[in-house]
């Protein structure tokens, strides 16, 4: 028996990089990931944090479902519960889209 694993991203943001480099190597990581053949890809929202270039997880999951072979529907972001309904429809508008 095997165990489903997943990632989690932050898209973390190096010393001396930039935000849009951040971005790019969290679109390596989800490539590498579907080549893996990780169960889900995750990302987080964080806000004011220098460090972390993931701000908008429904938009970057729009570019990672883009951007790779994984389904829309086996990536998923962070939130508070207080953002579950704003999450499921713009997770939902994603997936009608693809």
């Amino acid at each position: 028996m095997s165990a489903a694993l997943s990632v989690l991203d932050l898209a973390p943001v190096a010393a001396g990089r930039t935000a849009a480099d951040a971005l790019a190597g969290t679109t390596r990581l989800a490539r590498r990931a579907d080549e893996l053949g990780f169960r889900r890809f995750w990302v987080a929202e964080h806000h004011n944090i220098p460090s972390v270039a993931s701000t908008a997880p429904e938009v970057l999951i729009a570019h990672l479902a883009a951007n790779t072979e994984r389904s829309p529907r086996r990536l998923s972001d962070v939130r508070p519960a207080r953002d579950f309904a704003s999450a499921s429809e713009k997770g939902a508008a994603v997936a009608r889209d693809q």
